[in-house]
């Protein structure tokens, strides 16, 4: 079966799931080949597998409940993640295969070949925690680099006010002095000499990383 079928069974699936007028049809999958496919973070609930031969099958993070796998090849399938919830593995064949991370409630495996297969937790998966806290961490960064770069943005305009003094024009100093040192200063933050400022300073937007 290629990908143009299976992504036409996957749309009319989709549409009797979300149509209440019975438009569509239940994917139905018995005995076909899906070797080495792709049904990644696919939303086959209820859908039929029975006898298909899904060798190598990516099947990671896709949602499966109620699916029926009964009697499927399903060696080095790639379940990490999935959602087979109900599922009924009866008689399959799952040598190798992975469902590290997968929701297994009320799932059947009776008959099942199960060597090799891997339950538990998915070591490569990230917690909400660790999502957080890796997270926290950047923003930390970002603040520090941000405020860096505001200091930096200082001491250039500071040096480019003496290039123009030494330059001795004092058209040139007073007209800068007027308009782009206090504009680019008083977008920075509050802590210049300028009149004015803008409605939203760098300091503002460090302060919102800072903060969220």
């Amino acid at each position: 079966m290629n990908r143009k079928q299976i992504s036409s069974i996957i749309r009319d699936h989709q549409t009797c799931m979300d149509d209440d007028t019975g438009a569509g049809d239940v994917a139905d999958f018995t005995g076909q080949d899906l070797t080495d496919g792709n049904l990644k973070g696919a939303k086959l609930d209820g859908a039929i597998f029975v006898d298909a031969h899904m060798k190598g099958l990516n099947l990671k993070e896709a949602s499966f409940n109620n699916a029926d796998f009964s009697s499927s090849f399903l060696h080095d399938a790639d379940f990490r993640g999935a959602d087979v919830r109900n599922a009924n593995f009866t008689e399959a064949d799952l040598t190798d295969a992975d469902f590290r991370g997968a929701k297994l409630d009320g799932a059947i495996f009776d008959g099942a070949l199960t060597v090799g297969t891997l339950f538990g937790e998915d070591p490569d998966a990230m917690h909400d925690d660790d999502e957080d806290d890796a997270l926290q961490s950047v923003r930390i960064a970002v603040v520090e680099r941000l405020n860096e770069i505001k200091e930096e943005i200082k001491i250039l305009v500071d040096e480019a006010e003496e290039q123009i003094r030494d330059a001795e024009e004092p058209m040139a100093l007073k007209r800068a002095r007027s308009y782009w040192i206090p504009h680019i200063l008083g977008a920075l933050d509050k802590d210049n000499k300028w009149m004015g400022g803008s409605m939203t300073r760098m300091e503002d937007t460090i302060n919102d990383l800072r903060e969220g």
